[in-house]
């Protein structure tokens, strides 16, 4: 079966490949085939952020980006199930559908009205005592008075703003938690 819960990371954070996530070949007699899956161009589709209560945001932000995971991992098991029917019809493992993946869960350390209230922490899935903070600030939208034309213009813009900005965030939580796992927990664990 297809070991989906230690892929590589065969590219130094920062490189030019980006933020790949490699998943090899379990056959026993040694094929050489991998999958390399880029973990940051999911195709980017409307964010609706609701004007509401910060478990709203919350909960708006959670269900795209599920949304961009599930389409993550139905690329990756494709290949990988591809691979198998074609390279290995005999053979006695399978892929599994949906890998069990655990999603960082941020920790909000600064109460309401802090400066830093809308800062994130993550901490290590290993378990050690390393966080990285990251701030959920997008900013929030001020519209003066305008035509309609224009408002629908800006608010194009700030659609478009807001997916980027909410896709660099999990690129930067990942990147630092990948970079950090790497580093002081090699063996996983």
């Amino acid at each position: 079966m297809f070991d989906f819960t230690n892929p590589e990371f065969p590219y130094p954070p920062g490189s030019p490949h980006g933020p790949v996530m490699r998943f090899r070949c379990p056959d026993p007699a040694g094929c050489a085939w991998f999958h390399d899956e880029r973990t940051d161009t999911e195709p980017a589709e409307p964010l609706r952020i609701p004007l509401g209560s910060d478990a709203e945001i919350s909960a708006a932000l959670t269900a795209h980006a599920d949304a961009r995971l599930r389409g993550f991992w139905e690329r990756v098991t494709a290949a990988c199930s591809a691979h198998v029917v074609e390279a290995h019809p005999d053979a006695a493992y399978t892929v599994p559908q949906r890998p069990a993946a655990p999603r960082p869960v941020p920790m909000f350390p600064y109460p309401r009205g802090h400066e830093l209230e809308k800062v994130a922490r993550f901490a290590c899935p290993s378990g050690c005592s390393w966080t990285v903070d990251v701030s959920t600030d997008l900013g929030p939208p001020r519209m003066q008075v305008a035509s309609p034309d224009r408002i629908a213009g800006v608010q194009s813009r700030l659609q478009a703003r807001a997916t980027a900005l909410v896709e660099a965030f999990w690129s930067v939580v990942t990147g630092a938690i990948s970079a950090h796992v790497t580093a002081e927990h090699p063996g996983g664990g």
